[in-house]
């Protein structure tokens, strides 16, 4: 018997068994936890670690934000410079941030650096710097991180000094037309050996945040709709919910997959135009003044908070069910923690990943 394409969403969102053990019973059978990217489904040992272009980006007392230094020269690197350095990082010493420019992803890393003497005169107090690359895929972005946060440091130390920079770069390349991949869709969740620089070893701190509200999020990304983080800097912890989000909207139930999950990551007023233009995505932004452009989402989350705007919202409110999932989820979870180090991040975050994901199968 075939259900109807609204039949089989409405039992994929309500009827989900919550009798199973969420950490045990629930949990896929070891063939599948291979060594691959949790979204795009690549193999590690191929996740690819080339990269389309370095640059540097820096604020200026008299220009504001500046593209400083590139390579390529050549590359259209659009608005770069606010992306890489978000509003309001003024008020922090480090952060990081991935985005996405036209069809390439980046990855910064930002430093701030205090001032004295002449220095501080010169550049109000501080030197505020972002280093990042740019690449046809994300997944291979947080191999970079380790260099981008020394080398920012080095430079905010050493201006003018590209020296390691052009030597990262000749290492790394590769063209654009190499670096782009295929949009991504959904597929089998494979988990990838999660690190501390992996965006997806921190699905535990995401599960833990939004507590019985994970459920709602979990809801929107199956349905491809536009969820919008709200949050003030840092940035990178923000981008990890998206990502993370990204995962709950990984799965083999072709039902609600008629859209390829769109991660943005970092967006600002500048993208207003491009979000407008968007039917499905998932961002974040440091920018209050989203709040009041309803129409660019669907659901938007200032910190904590999940509202679900229009029509759509009776569909994915917070259920008792969705209360019972998470409580059942959180006692067995003390009971495995108890089991396991605290050193063991990799360990609990692939059974909390497992068990939201095979919620849709």
């Amino acid at each position: 018997l075939v259900m109807s394409r609204r039949e089989e969403r409405r039992s994929l969102l309500s009827d989900t068994d919550i009798s199973t053990d969420p950490i045990e019973g629930g949990s896929p059978s070891d063939e599948r936890l291979t060594d691959r990217d949790p979204i795009s489904g690549t193999q590690r040992s191929a996740i690819d670690g080339t990269i389309a272009a370095i640059f540097v980006v820096a604020f200026d007392t008299r220009a504001g934000n500046i593209l400083e230094w590139s390579l390529p020269t050549d590359l259209d690197y659009g608005d770069i410079e606010f992306k890489a350095l978000a509003s309001g990082l003024h008020t922090i010493f480090s952060d990081f941030n991935y985005f996405k420019i036209g069809r390439l992803f980046g990855l910064s890393c930002y430093h701030r650096l205090k001032l004295e003497g002449e220095e501080a005169e010169r550049e109000r107090g501080a030197r505020m710097k972002s280093i990042g690359v740019l690449s046809g895929s994300y997944n291979g972005l947080h191999t970079h991180m380790e260099f981008l946060q020394q080398a920012v440091q080095h430079l905010n130390l050493n201006p003018g000094n590209y020296t390691a920079l052009e030597e990262y770069y000749e290492q790394h390349k590769t063209s654009i037309q190499e670096s782009e991949e295929p949009a991504l869709s959904p597929r089998n969740l494979q988990l990838p050996q999660l690190t501390i620089t992996h965006p997806a070893g921190s699905f535990g701190h995401v599960w833990h945040f939004f507590r019985e509200s994970i459920f709602v999020l979990w809801k929107a990304a199956l349905l491809r709709r536009r969820i919008l983080f709200v949050s003030p800097p840092p940035v990178g912890v923000t981008c990890y919910r998206v990502y993370c989000a990204c995962l709950m909207a990984n799965h083999s139930v072709g039902v609600v997959a008629e859209r390829d999950i769109n991660p943005l990551f970092f967006v600002n007023v500048a993208d207003v135009p491009m979000l407008e233009k968007e039917t499905s995505y998932i961002a974040c932004t440091t920018e209050k003044i989203f709040a009041m452009k309803t129409s660019l989402y669907d659901v938007y989350v200032d910190n904590q908070n999940v509202t679900v705007l229009g029509q759509i919202r009776d569909g994915l409110r917070c259920t008792a069910k969705d209360c019972l999932r998470y409580q059942q989820v959180e006692n067995q979870w003390y009971d495995h923690a108890l089991s396991v180090s605290d050193e063991d991040v990799s360990s609990k975050d692939k059974m909390l990943m497992e068990y939201v994901t095979n919620l849709a199968i």
